[in-house]
């Protein structure tokens, strides 16, 4: 006999803004359930999470938890900077026995424990969020983007952890190889209902494709049955008034339902710029090396990507992924050797930062210009239909970008890149804040148009659809090429390494003694070191404040002055806060490689 649920949700409904996020759900968890939310950005994938762990109260249904049902929850939301250490902080309300698991959780994530709260960025914050749910102990786990600021290395322990734990786990993530591995049901938020599905998300693409081919037959038959009605409507109406009237109005309905079909069926797909006509060879690498002070980055190396190459960068964080495209770029000059654009290229580059966006200005601004029309890969096309293209609905095209989520900046950044992309595209981690379908889609367009690329992502399955090859960080500086994307096994080396006991010898070639002078840093330097925690901190605190006031939907026609100084700081703090962030990196890179080596 099967267990009974430890959650039932009944003829739910959820109201959000102006209207219903969703109604009439009805779904079941069970224990040791392992369930994806999935569906597209905006849905109400969080909202849904949230009503299930009763932190929102449904406008409609009711609501069951099992007596005594204990949930743990990773959500989107961070810590307010203070003074206490990370352990202090997450450690509250725990027994022993998860007090002991918190250590163990924190050294598997990269952390100490010991970090400073107001010190530690926003990758640190949430892993340390990760690490404390992970040592609950607790009837349901809800991981909501649990993969977020994690390596290829990380994530690969989290999977095995998530799959030997015993208790139901409540998953949303845009790591599709992530939920392949962890899932066993969904729950698909699709236009306003929630579909359970008795199947993985390695099924989903199926399961999808049959739901829109049962609605696109639904279609064709309410169209018939339209024409038909239409045809009575013209020639029927001396039949009896009330049966005519009732009639009429089942008419209208009808009308009214294929229209919505419309809509469903002219969804967008992205439409981009044509590619520029570059030479054979896009970019070459002349024993080009950089280094800081003394710590090498990147070794000099001789490398050249060709047209139509796709090159995935994968190593784990901070080891100079977005250097080496910074190097491409020309932001920053190589210490030795040359890097060498070829003939009519430049390169495009889409950060994780979003820069290149103007808070103050609305989307159709800062993508076209305010054009109303724009010429695509030899189209004439109206801003709308691009936009949309990218998962902008039409309401959005006029609000000011500095009042958008991460996931809506990232796409307008895309849309304004794609629109004349020069042929050599660099992403660096484009996944992030993307839903599913808007990376498909991204995939699908940069295959069609064959652009030359070079990419950081860890989205293992977004590399394995769209690397030609890899450029593997080995160590010490070290880029080795690779012929085609397995992912796979690159995962396993990583996973073997991180299960290496610290003190097991390793086999490397022999690297010739410093010389004790180099083993030093400059007391300037040392004092950078010290004061960055601080800077970093308080320009996240300066973020967190102009989010929260630019978060007021009013502001910009109650005081236009004041939203859009706001804006313009917000986005001066961001470009600082990353400045300061990759120089700390930088320093305690060197610091750390000091240490080892005395």
């Amino acid at each position: 006999m099967p267990s009974p649920p430890i959650i039932s949700l009944a003829q739910v409904g959820l109201v959000r803004g102006t209207g219903p996020l969703f109604t009439n759900v009805d779904l079941h968890i069970y224990p040791r359930d392992r369930i994806a939310i999935v569906g597209p950005n905006g849905a109400g994938k969080s909202s849904l999470m949230s009503c299930i762990a009763s932190s929102i109260p449904p406008d409609q249904g009711t609501y069951f938890l099992k007596p005594g049902t204990r949930i743990g929850m990773l959500d989107q939301d961070t810590l307010a900077p203070g003074p206490d250490k990370l352990r202090d902080r997450l450690s509250q309300g725990m027994d022993d026995i998860e007090f002991g698991c918190l250590d163990a959780n924190f050294t598997n994530l990269g952390l100490t424990g010991d970090e400073i709260v107001a010190d530690c960025s926003g990758g640190q914050i949430r892993r340390a969020q990760l690490a404390r749910c992970l040592s609950l102990d607790v009837d349901l786990l809800m991981l909501d983007e649990p993969t977020n600021h994690l390596d290829l290395a990380v994530i690969g322990w989290l999977e095995e952890h998530l799959t030997s734990r015993r208790e139901a786990i409540l998953l949303i993530s845009h790591d599709r190889a992530f939920l392949e591995k962890l899932s066993k049901r969904l729950f698909w938020v699709d236009r306003g209902t929630i579909r359970v599905r008795e199947a993985g998300y390695e099924d989903f693409d199926d399961i999808r494709a049959e739901q829109f081919r049962l609605e696109e037959e639904e279609a064709r038959l309410r169209k018939r049955k339209l024409k038909a009605e239409e045809d009575w409507m013209r020639y029927g109406v001396t039949a009896r008034r009330k049966r005519n009237v009732r009639r009429a109005d089942a008419y209208q309905d009808l009308k009214s339902e294929v229209r919505q079909d419309r809509r469903i069926d002219l969804l967008p797909d992205m439409v981009v710029g044509g590619d520029a006509q570059t030479g054979q060879k896009v970019c070459s690498f002349y024993h080009a090396g950089f280094s800081f002070n003394e710590h090498v980055i990147v070794a000099p190396m001789d490398l050249d990507i060709k047209r139509g190459e796709r090159l995935a960068l994968v190593g784990p964080n901070g080891v100079g992924k977005t250097t080496l495209l910074k190097l491409i770029t020309g932001d920053l000059k190589p210490h030795s050797g040359k890097v060498k654009l070829g003939a009519n290229v430049t390169p495009v580059l889409v950060d994780q930062m979003r820069e290149g966006l103007r808070l103050d200005h609305t989307v159709q601004d800062n993508v076209t210009g305010g054009a109303e029309f724009l010429d695509v890969a030899g189209e004439r096309l109206h801003y709308q239909r691009y936009l949309s293209g990218f998962g902008l609905a039409p309401n959005r095209h006029h609000l000011k970008v500095g009042a958008l989520s991460g996931g809506e900046r990232a796409r307008v950044l895309l849309a304004k890149r794609l629109l004349n992309p020069s042929g050599f595209l660099l992403l660096d981690e484009p996944t992030n804040d993307l839903d599913i379908d808007t990376i498909e889609r991204l995939e699908d367009m940069i295959e069609k148009l064959g652009l030359t690329m070079v990419f950081v992502s860890h989205d293992r399955r977004f590399v394995e659809s769209l690397a030609t090859g890899l450029l593997v960080f080995k160590g010490a500086g070290i880029w080795q090429r690779e012929a085609g994307n397995d992912m796979a096994r690159h995962f396993q080396t990583h996973e073997q390494e991180k299960s290496t006991p610290p003190n097991a010898k390793k086999s490397k070639p022999a690297e010739p003694k410093k010389k004790p002078s180099q083993a030093k840093m400059s007391y300037k330097d040392k004092r950078e070191l010290d004061l960055l925690p601080e800077l970093i901190s308080k320009l996240e605190t300066q973020i967190q404040y102009l989010e929260q006031k630019l978060a007021d939907p009013d502001l910009f026609v109650r005081d236009p002055t004041t939203f859009n100084a706001s804006s313009l700081k917000l986005e001066h703090a961001q470009k600082e806060l990353q400045s300061k962030e990759e120089r700390w990196l930088e320093l305690e890179a060197v610091r750390e490689e000091l240490e080892e080596a005395n």
